[in-house]
């Protein structure tokens, strides 16, 4: 007590504080500061008040304040960091839906040059945004709830810009007594994604309708059996519906008794590479269709696979069997044939051979003018013979080509 702050406090000569005490005293005039003592690792908030008589100095340890303080300014530099460079867009509303502010991304999103000009373009965020009345009728629907609006897809178009597809996350912010205070969210173009996913849609639709047009059935599972396509043919042939179709395995198309027969057939098309099968598909009604199939190996997502077809062989199968009953038939025609030709060279040979006989007994000069007779008579008797002969053969054969 009773000596000067500087020599106490020689340090503090030619600093803020000094310059402070020095103003309040000249000027007569409060002072505040906050300085940084390092020797105490502490930061202090100062009063000077003055007086004719001197000085009032109030220290007041504002650490902790200090830290809190420069952890919310950096908080909300991250914060602000964020919102300007984040990838998305980001927008706070009035509860009326009048911009209070947006982010780079949003602003260039929807064509404007920066944030401040689409705040101030922007009258009304839903009806000035979103071109579809439908969907400004449901979208307002959904926030009268006052409830967290979620991946909510729409179609969203902004100035002199063609539309984009985007995902619209809401949350309504409230205060303490429950009233709305403003909106807050983000905008996600999903105008790539979305022509992305229309592509393959399309793809899709191309690739199914070349699959269902296939004559026969079609099929793709996995090697352990778990199906992953096929054609409508499948299901109308089978009699199963798509849902029961992807929960059955290969095998359980057929027989009981054929179906350790079809699974190692699949095994080997996994080993050679392909295979051909003949074997009768069982539908659900429990009715046999022979089938030809066939299966390659392949690879979809790095995962063996095996794809092929089947043709119903039913026609064929017929014509097999007609063309059997007709090579019967024509091994027993030629059978008969054979015996008809015997027949035929046997009976039209022995009157040959007789009317040869009897002309030569007639060539002897010596043989008297009966005998000449008898010989003429036996040949007529041949002659008549042989022709009744030729008249059955030719009846026989009428009577083939009728049957």
């Amino acid at each position: 007590m009773g000596k000067s702050i500087w020599e106490i406090f020689p340090d503090s000569r030619n600093t803020p504080f000094y310059e402070s005490c020095e103003k309040a005293k000249k000027n007569q005039q409060y002072q505040f500061l906050e300085l940084f003592y390092p020797q105490f690792s502490r930061w202090f908030e100062i009063h000077i008040y003055p007086s004719i008589t001197g000085l009032s100095i109030y220290f007041r340890d504002i650490t902790k304040k200090k830290i809190i303080r420069e952890r919310i300014i950096e908080a909300e530099k991250q914060y602000r960091h964020i919102f300007e460079n984040a990838l998305h867009g980001i927008f706070r509303s009035t509860p009326d839906w009048k911009l209070m502010t947006v982010n780079n991304y949003m602003a260039g999103l929807f064509g404007f040059s920066n944030p401040l000009e689409m705040v101030k373009s922007t009258q009304h965020l839903i009806r000035d945004l979103v071109p579809d009345p439908e969907k400004q009728a449901e979208l307002e629907k959904l926030l009268k709830k006052d409830r967290f609006i979620n991946a909510f897809e729409l179609e969203m178009k902004g100035k002199n810009k063609p539309s984009s597809w985007v995902l619209l996350n809401i949350n309504p912010i409230k205060d303490d007594s429950g009233k709305l205070t403003y909106y807050e969210g983000t905008i996600q173009d999903i105008s790539a994604m979305k022509l992305a996913t229309e592509q393959i849609r399309k793809e899709k639709e191309f690739s199914d309708s070349i699959i269902n047009s296939l004559p026969g059935v079609f099929y793709l599972f996995t090697k352990e059996g778990s199906f992953l396509r096929w054609n409508k043919n499948f299901e109308i042939i089978s009699g199963y519906n798509s849902q029961e179709v992807k929960n059955m395995h290969p095998s359980e198309f057929f027989e009981e008794k054929d179906r350790a027969y079809i699974q190692e057939k699949i095994e080997q098309v996994f080993e050679k590479g392909m295979v051909e099968v003949q074997a009768s598909f069982f539908t659900k009604q429990q009715n046999k269709i022979p089938f030809y199939f066939n299966g390659w190996s392949t690879n979809i997502d790095g995962q063996p696979c095996l794809i092929g077809m089947g043709i119903d062989i039913t026609d064929q199968r017929k014509s097999e069997m007609q063309l059997q009953e007709q090579n019967e038939e024509l091994q027993q025609r030629n059978q008969e044939l054979d015996h008809f030709v015997y027949s035929v060279s046997h009976d039209l040979r022995a009157p040959i051979s007789s009317i040869k006989g009897i002309l030569n007994i007639v060539n002897y000069e010596d043989i008297g003018n009966e005998v000449i007779q008898m010989c003429w008579e036996k040949i007529g008797l041949s002659i008549n013979r042989l022709d009744n002969f030729i008249s059955e053969v030719l009846d026989y054969s009428s009577n083939l080509r009728l049957h």
